[in-house]
């Protein structure tokens, strides 16, 4: 017999007299399962798979499971602050971010400008999505610092873990 498994699915293909197996992407045309599916050419956003097995008497059964396709990491425009703007007292840090099949999560760290490897505050901070302004912000207390020059790291992550950094 043969035997297909699809990645993160619980579809199995058995049969002692299997003749074909084929698969395609929504409604398009149908491709021998040894031929890799490349996603570059769909559109990120959700799609189905139909996996379709005919043994050799002519019984075909067959399996759809929904697919969410993403080839693209997300985008980040870090709005505030600015290089070498001066901060103080409670300040919001906004994020512009965008991914076509959504973001999962916002984070920030603040390091020390004199030792990159010091975290300051000694947590990961989530930005939340404000709707209102349509960023990603977190209201940072400065007086929590000291003085001084500092780099923040904000990490986008999209549906798929693929993550986007800015400095």
């Amino acid at each position: 017999g043969s035997e297909m498994c699809i990645r993160d699915s619980n579809t199995t293909v058995r049969d002692t007299f299997l003749y074909s197996v084929e698969y395609r992407v929504d409604t398009g045309v149908w491709s021998d399962i040894s031929i890799p599916l490349d996603t570059t050419t769909l559109t990120d956003g959700s799609h189905t798979i139909t996996v379709r097995a005919v043994d050799f008497i002519g019984h075909v059964t067959t399996e759809t499971i929904p697919v969410i396709v993403d080839n693209h990491a997300p985008s980040l425009d870090l709005i505030a602050p600015k290089e070498f703007d001066f901060i103080e007292g409670i300040y919001t840090v906004q994020v512009l971010s965008s991914d076509a099949v959504g973001i999962v999560s916002a984070r920030l760290l603040v390091y020390s400008y004199f030792n990159y490897t010091t975290i300051i505050l000694n947590q990961t901070l989530d930005l939340t999505y404000n709707a209102a302004s349509g960023f990603y912000e977190y209201p940072l207390d400065t007086t929590l610092l000291d003085d001084g020059p500092y780099f923040i790291n904000i990490s986008i992550t999209d549906h798929v873990w693929e993550t986007f950094f800015a400095m």
